[in-house]
């Protein structure tokens, strides 16, 4: 973007900034041991949870649901554990298996996170319906389209309150792809993977509200 934005693409952004849902891991603590993104999808008449795979290895992990007034703390929802993504061959083993950077598990249709902006000092956005994607796992990127991605990164816990800095990042363009690979650049130098650390698994959405399934990398 050029630092002029115009109320549509500001609803877009508003928009953007909560298709990702927060993963969790505590520590043996019980504080933020590992955090990560992914994505909900609706396939088939079933629900879904995608995450990148390099960032929720291990048991133990959780979706953020949304703060509970009532019981002042976060509530979760616990994972079993990720099913991974791959491809093999008729007539090869397991050993030539093709692990793609891409998991998933089916969780019930009544889990439904929430946004909202929540710091030590208060409450500073409305609660909003993270949303589900419908999709029949053929959404590909198109070339003239602006896309984005955001997340959560360093995430705090304050007694039974997880909190985390909001980061969006617009502006991406598509490049190529590559089989499950698509390549976008970003709009500005690569800052560094620690700026992004916590988005992982984020889904890349575009102008038509619509999210990339596949494996994504990002240049800039």
């Amino acid at each position: 973007m050029d630092g002029t934005i115009n109320e549509a693409q500001q609803r877009w952004l508003n928009w953007v900034q909560i298709t990702s849902v927060s993963l969790r891991r505590e520590d043996t603590a019980g504080g933020v041991g590992s955090s990560a993104s992914g994505c909900l999808i609706q396939y088939r008449g079933r629900r879904f949870v995608v995450a990148a795979k390099h960032a929720v290895s291990g048991k133990g992990w959780c979706i953020e649901i949304g703060f509970d007034p009532r019981l002042d703390k976060t509530e979760v929802w616990r994972l079993q554990g990720f099913n991974v993504v791959g491809e093999m061959r008729k007539g090869q083993g397991l050993e030539d298996m093709r692990v793609f950077d891409c998991c998933f598990e089916e969780i019930s249709h009544t889990v439904q996170p929430v946004f909202e902006h929540r710091t030590p000092r208060g409450v500073f956005s409305e609660r909003q319906l993270r949303p589900v994607f419908n999709t029949d796992l053929t959404t590909r990127p198109r070339h003239g389209q602006q896309y984005a991605f955001a997340g959560e990164i360093k995430p705090e816990k304050h007694g039974g309150n997880w909190m985390a800095d909001h980061a969006t990042y617009p502006g991406l363009t598509y490049l190529s792809s590559e089989g499950e690979i698509h390549t976008f650049v970003l709009p500005v130098k690569h800052p560094g993977h620690a700026e992004f650390r916590g988005c992982s698994g984020a889904p890349i959405v575009g102008e038509d509200a619509r999210s990339v399934n596949r494996s994504t990398r990002e240049r800039g």
